[in-house]
């Protein structure tokens, strides 16, 4: 037999053989009897019968002395912690070494313990429950995941199997214990534990909607933002519905599935979804088939859909106008601009996207000063109202007027700067003209002061 075969019942089976030879040695009433009758008689002869029991005492000691010779390779070998343990106290009387390695104890150390000194104070309780039932017979050996704690305090994880070694209706004496060393794995599932239960906050938190529901479409998981996507305020009334029932036609999650099982992605797709109300929503659906469970994800992007539809209507107006209008960003980087742009500035829309106004309409005359102003505005989320000489692409001035705003989310967060630039006095004559008329305007207004 390997070493690596050997199981806890060999050992057991080991054990208890070493203790039917010691039986035998010391409970054998005719050698008691014959030892005795010698004492008596020190002149008496030898007779056959005398020298045959003595010769079957030979014979047992000397099986006893091999078996205990061989148990002790054995134990030593074995890949597992073995010990024999005193039922009655929980002495160690028998451990071998790899039980010792395990607990961080030599061999002669862990002979001058009990199992409840080594054993966590939070797993002795169950030990010692399980031992009181393995002394009144109600169990026979038991099983449990235990901690010990090592010379150093440490945590010992190990799976500890338990077997009573004295004969049914005898008084509890020795049983015999096996360990695993599964620290390494309770580490692990503790490292597990703990990533799912970031993963299920991070789940739980999320604004995207998450779900789990069967190819039959049993909804099996949802978190907190598919409830609010779809307009449900509690857990019981959106898990009692069918995953169908957010279909307009049912036929389409069919379709869906059927995709999903030829191989065909469903990512990102975008789709029309029933609230609770009845009311439909644009969504952005993810979607992943494992076996017969389905996997996905919704994006809420209604009011987005909205938006773009506004801004379509916009951009119609916007396109159609003499007035230059210049969509940027939260920082002043252009995202749009329309045709008249285009047509005063000479810039096509690819030309001027991701760039600031102020980085390339200037020119030798332009007031910096007002392209400052125009920046800190930017900053500051502030509407301004100037008036600045511009240059377009060939090099020629203009004068614009530049009325521009800040554009807020529902959530009072600034997404866009819309600038509506009124341009005049392009010809020369209007270039030549415009200084002088802001001057003699200044002066005027510093008369009337």
């Amino acid at each position: 037999m390997l070493l690596q075969d050997i199981t806890k019942e060999d050992l057991l089976l080991e054990l208890q053989a070493l203790q039917k030879k010691y039986d035998a040695l010391l409970s054998t009433s005719t050698i008691n009897e014959t030892v005795q009758k010698h004492t008596v008689d020190k002149e008496a002869a030898w007779h056959e019968p005398i020298t045959e029991q003595y010769k079957q005492v030979s014979k047992i000691s000397k099986e006893l002395a091999e078996r205990e010779a061989k148990f002790s390779v054995l134990l030593d070998q074995v890949a597992v912690g073995v010990a024999q343990i005193d039922t009655q106290t929980g002495q160690f009387l028998k451990i071998n070494k790899k039980y010792a390695d395990i607990i961080g104890y030599t061999v002669a150390e862990m002979l001058q313990f009990d199992f409840q000194t080594v054993t966590h104070p939070d797993d002795l309780a169950e030990d010692l429950a399980n031992m009181e039932l393995l002394k009144k017979g109600s169990i026979t050996e038991f099983m449990m995941e235990k901690r010990y704690k090592d010379r150093n305090g440490y945590i010992v994880w190990v799976e500890l199997s338990v077997s009573a070694m004295w004969i049914k209706g005898a008084i509890p004496d020795f049983h015999l214990a096996v360990v695993t060393d599964i620290t390494r794995r309770k580490e692990a599932e503790n490292a597990l534990k703990d990533s799912e239960e970031k993963y299920r906050q991070l789940v739980e938190n999320a604004s995207v909607g998450v779900f789990q529901s069967n190819i039959s479409g049993e909804i099996l998981y949802f978190n907190e933002a598919l409830l609010h996507i779809l307009g449900f305020e509690s857990h019981e009334s959106l898990f009692a519905l069918s995953a169908t029932a957010f279909y307009k036609d049912p036929k389409e999650r069919e379709n869906i599935i059927n995709r999903l099982k030829q191989g065909i992605r469903v990512d990102n797709e975008e789709v029309w979804r029933l609230t609770k109300n009845g009311q439909e929503k644009c969504v952005l659906i993810s979607l992943a088939l494992q076996g017969e469970i389905l996997n996905g994800t919704l994006i809420d992007i209604t009011e987005r859909k909205q938006a773009e539809k506004e801004i379509a209507k916009l951009a119609l107006v916007a396109k159609h106008t003499n007035n230059m209008i210049v969509i940027a960003d939260a920082n002043g980087y252009i995202e749009w601009v329309n045709e008249a742009f285009s047509i005063v500035t000479e810039y096509a829309l690819e030309e001027v996207i991701g760039k600031r106004s102020g980085d390339f309409l200037v020119g030798a005359e332009t007031d910096l000063s007002i392209v400052s102003f125009m920046r800190q505005c930017f900053i500051d989320q502030k509407p301004f109202n100037v008036e600045i000489l511009g240059y377009a692409k060939s090099g020629h001035a203009y004068w614009v007027q530049i009325d521009a705003f800040p554009v807020y989310n529902e959530k009072q967060q600034l997404i866009n700067f819309i600038a509506v630039d009124e341009a005049h006095c392009i010809s020369q004559w209007g270039y030549d003209f415009r200084p002088p008329y802001i001057r003699i305007a200044n002066l005027r207004d510093s008369l009337h002061a």
